[in-house]
């Protein structure tokens, strides 16, 4: 009887606990948030690990390393108990025309690893005040955590076929951050629930058919991969198309952001010369415009140079 009656004060505690987090995540601007046990995700894990023994990862060596970290949080943080999941919507209404460059919508504003760093980082210090003693870390893009299998596992939606993270209300265009804790939480319910049906929008769209039937994506003719990561020389063979920098065409086509909500956030909306410069503007731009125009930016990524050679592979 005591046992009962301890167990179901204790869970009272953690749901109070997790309905503090949820309501400060949403004050920070938040759009989407959940709590996900802290497990050792062993079969995912196996599937990464086959996705890399098949050389989809490219170029990006770094995918290869400390994967026991990214499926078993005890790893990142001693005797974590709780993976805290945000998302936050970074959809801004963008069409260019008249055959200017491309950029993907992550891109068009601040860099999102200082806008979602400070409020995570904001979310964390707030954890701390509400549970005493708890040791947590805040990650974004920080550390060797697979955001997206995570985001799944606490509820904030599916994994699609092009392997972004989908939610019924804001579809994909949301950016993620997590909180690896020692508190114990109330956990969102997980479900494996797919709703991609029998839709292949993004498979039939990819120009090089990068997306595979298994939501497995081969980076090597991914626009995203290419021109982000990529270092040296395109393949004649690859199709940029007018991106020259990311690519959306995936998301685009994808009938869960038919109604993708404009994000609240004003650093997210486009810099001025994203959509005023056009190919011949960019074009004729030096390395001293090029960090003006990127300052804070994630176009900074491909550094000079690479946006360059970017530019010379598009399709005019």
């Amino acid at each position: 009887m005591n046992s009962d009656f301890f167990k179901l004060k204790s869970m009272k505690a953690e749901l109070r606990l997790s309905q503090s987090l949820k309501a400060e995540a949403e004050s920070l601007g938040f759009d989407l948030f959940g709590i996900a046990a802290a497990e050792y995700l062993e079969e995912d894990l196996f599937r990464m690990e086959k996705w890399l023994a098949s050389g989809y990862n490219s170029g990006m060596k770094y995918l290869e390393k400390n994967n026991d970290k990214r499926f078993n949080p005890s790893q990142l943080v001693k005797g974590a108990r709780s993976v805290i999941v945000v998302g936050l919507n970074y959809y801004t209404s963008y069409s260019p025309t008249g055959g200017k460059p491309v950029f993907s919508r992550y891109s068009l504003g601040t860099d999102y690893h200082i806008v979602l760093g400070e409020k995570m980082k904001s979310l964390n210090n707030y954890l701390g005040e509400l549970v005493p003693g708890t040791e947590s870390r805040a990650f974004v893009d920080t550390a060797p955590v697979k955001e997206n299998v995570w985001a799944s596992r606490a509820g904030l939606g599916w994994i699609g076929r092009n392997s972004l993270v989908i939610n019924r209300k804001f579809g994909s265009y949301f950016f993620l951050g997590t909180i690896i804790t020692t508190a114990e939480l109330d956990y969102n319910e997980y479900t494996a629930e797919d709703h991609c049906g029998n839709c292949r929008e993004c498979i039939d769209a990819c120009p090089n058919g990068s997306i595979g039937e298994s939501r497995t994506i081969n980076t090597s003719g991914c626009i995203s991969y290419l021109t982000i990561e990529h270092r040296g020389k395109f393949e004649e063979s690859v199709n940029l198309g007018r991106n020259v920098f990311g690519c959306d065409i995936c998301q685009e086509v994808c009938p869960w952001n038919r109604k993708a909500k404009i994000s609240a956030i004003a650093e997210f909306a486009p810099i001025p010369e994203i959509l005023g410069y056009s190919f011949d503007m960019w074009n004729a731009i030096d390395e001293t415009d090029f960090n003006r125009i990127f300052n804070n930016s994630p176009v900074q990524r491909t550094g000079f140079k690479g946006f360059k050679r970017n530019l010379s592979g598009l399709v005019k």
